[in-house]
C-alpha cells in the first residue's frame, strides 16, 4: 500500500511505487523522470526522512500541472530576492566586503 495509517507516504515508500502503473501515469503526467520525482517529493515533504500526507501530494502534482501564475512567479521572486539578500547580509558580516544593492524583479 502506497500510505501508512495516518494517510502519509514516506520518500521510501514513494520511490518503491515509481514502477506501478498509477505512479508511471503521474510521473508521466508532471513530465518526470524518477531522479526528478524523488527531488520533487523531498522539496513538497521538507526533507528526505519527511513523509507527506496524500492529500498534500495530491495537490502538489495538480500545482504542478498547471502553468504558473503571474502571482506564483511574483512570490518566487520576492522570495529568492529575500534568499540573496539573506546571503549578502551574511558574506558581508563574514568577510566585512560592503552589501550588494538588489532591486526587484519586474513581473510582466
Amino acid at each position: 500500500t502506497w500510505v501508512n495509517n495516518d494517510g502519509a507516504i514516506s520518500l521510501e515508500e514513494f520511490t518503491r511505487q515509481r514502477s506501478t502503473p498509477e505512479m508511471c501515469k503521474l510521473l508521466e503526467a508532471l513530465d518526470l523522470d524518477g531522479r526528478e520525482a524523488e527531488k520533487f517529493f523531498v522539496l513538497i515533504a521538507g526533507s528526505q526522512d519527511g513523509t507527506i500526507q496524500m492529500a498534500d501530494l495530491r495537490l502538489a502534482c495538480n500545482r504542478l500541472q498547471r502553468a504558473p501564475k503571474r502571482a506564483d512567479i511574483a512570490v518566487l521572486s520576492h522570495g529568492l530576492i529575500q534568499l540573496l539578500e539573506s546571503v549578502d547580509l551574511l558574506r558581508s558580516e563574514v568577510t566585512g566586503s560592503p552589501l550588494i544593492r538588489r532591486s526587484s524583479f519586474p513581473v510582466r
